[in-house]
């Protein structure tokens, strides 16, 4: 072999050793950081799991991403749900091993295919009642140890989890719509009067169901502190439905509230919640920046050896051409650059956010002087696929209102403002500085009747 070819093969050799290395190095810097976050999103999962109670109020300053975060909870409770009735379904089968679970199951459903949906929800109790006639069971009872359960209960259950996992999955209430990506199902609509339980006896109006997840967002417009000395409406039921939530729903369901402010909640309300969190700050990451930044860095290179093929080749086209011929070219390469740009966007729709929060220990430490002090609250960092937190709500859900706000306008004002202004505008500007010289009286009438109103 000559020399030459052995310089040839080393060099090539090393060339082939360097593009490699430049392989392998983006790879492993990926590979390390998805590590990272999958090691703090399993975090954040374990602490909402087992640290957080099942009375959640979200609280922060306009705009600050609090639906989003409630919206990242929500998706982590729904998996943890199902996880805890498919548990649940094996405790029972292994508690009641003496029965035939594959006859049972065959009845069950049989039961919930033979009825519509809206059947089975109407007559779920009577379901039960007829699956248990089928089986003609003995009553017995079973001792795990700790409890003595009736068996006829247990089967109940049963059914219900049954349900759950096979047929109904994680339901959540809400008056604002959500895409559960967990469940791949619309929320359905909260109606404010089944937390009024007790009006329920007159109303008929209780359809909440357990394993489910309330979600009230933006709390403070229909149940602001105004109310909070109104003893008709403070006593409807909605405190003693919070105080009463893990029984009603054997701690099969959650509440999850959002407002601006806590205190801005009823007051017989706002101190039952388990769990007071304040959103802080939100950070946004991606694990493929990389990967996004070479893509876009070839979608600019190809432009610009476009633009320039163009220059040079501008002389050899005719005039009445070259438009033609510019359009057509400029499709083509939109059309190139629009696979990478599909790339860009399935590598965004994979960031992960950051939310560092607050956990207040009472709802009266929160928009206090003493809310900055670090005895009164846990920081903590929740870690989620930005996936979970946007996209499966409407970030502007009452942006309706500007429409019906238009609707009810007759003010077709469109006077420009300029920089010289007569007496009567400078007057209506400073308006402000003649209000008490001109009503004295009525401040003193509005003062009076401010505090009779607080006295009643």
């Amino acid at each position: 072999m000559r020399v030459e070819q052995v310089y040839l093969l080393n060099g090539l050799n090393y060339i082939l050793l360097v593009i490699i290395i430049l392989i392998l190095i983006p790879y492993i810097i990926i590979k390390t950081k998805i590590s990272f976050s999958n090691l703090a999103i399993n975090r954040t999962k374990n602490y909402i799991i087992n640290e957080i109670g099942y009375l959640i109020s979200i609280c922060s300053y306009i705009r600050s991403g609090k639906t989003s975060l409630a919206n990242g909870i929500i998706s982590v409770l729904e998996e943890h749900l199902m996880i805890k009735a498919e548990n649940r379904l094996k405790e029972i089968v292994d508690d009641l091993y003496f029965l035939d679970f594959l006859k049972i199951d065959r009845l069950i459903d049989d039961l919930l295919l033979n009825n519509s949906k809206y059947d089975v929800y109407n007559r779920f109790g009577d379901l039960k009642k007829e699956l248990l006639n089928q089986l003609r069971l003995n009553d017995v009872y079973v001792f795990n140890f700790i409890q003595l359960d009736k068996m006829e209960e247990l089967l109940e259950e049963y059914f219900e989890v049954y349900y759950v996992v096979n047929y109904r999955g994680i339901l959540v209430y809400s008056r604002t719509w959500r895409y559960s990506p967990v469940m791949h199902q619309n929320a359905i609509f909260l109606d404010n009067e089944c937390l009024n339980i007790k009006e329920t006896c007159n109303t008929k109006n209780f359809y909440l169901l357990r394993y489910s997840i309330i979600f009230e967002d933006e709390v403070n417009l229909f149940n602001s502190n105004l109310n909070s000395f109104s003893k008709i409406i403070k006593d409807k039921g909605r405190a003693e439905f919070k105080r009463l939530f893990g029984h009603i729903f054997n701690e099969t369901s959650y509440l999850v509230s959002v407002k601006q402010e806590s205190k801005n909640e009823v007051s017989n309300e706002r101190s039952l919640y388990t769990d007071v969190l304040y959103q802080q700050t939100r950070k946004v990451s991606n694990n493929y920046s990389f990967l996004i930044n070479f893509f876009l860095r070839i979608i600019n290179i190809r432009i610009k050896l476009n633009k320039i093929y163009y220059y040079v080749t501008l002389k050899k086209i005719k005039y009445g051409k070259y438009e033609n011929y510019y359009s057509s070219n400029q499709n083509k390469i939109r059309k190139k650059n629009s696979l990478l740009n599909i790339y860009i966007k399935f590598l965004k729709s994979l960031a992960i956010e950051t939310r560092i929060v607050r956990k207040y220990n009472t709802v009266e430490d929160v928009s206090t002087v003493n809310m900055n002090e670090e005895k009164n609250f846990k920081k903590i960092k929740l870690v989620f696929p930005q996936a979970l937190l946007i996209g499966n709500y409407n970030n502007h859900e009452y942006n309706f209102v500007y429409d019906l706000l238009h609707e009810m306008n007759e003010n077709r004002n469109l006077a420009l403002t300029s920089s010289f202004k007569n007496m009567d505008e400078k007057n209506k500007m400073a308006s402000f500085l003649y209000e008490h010289f001109n009503n004295p009286k009525e401040t003193e009438i509005d003062d009076r009747k401010e505090v009779v109103d607080f006295e009643i």
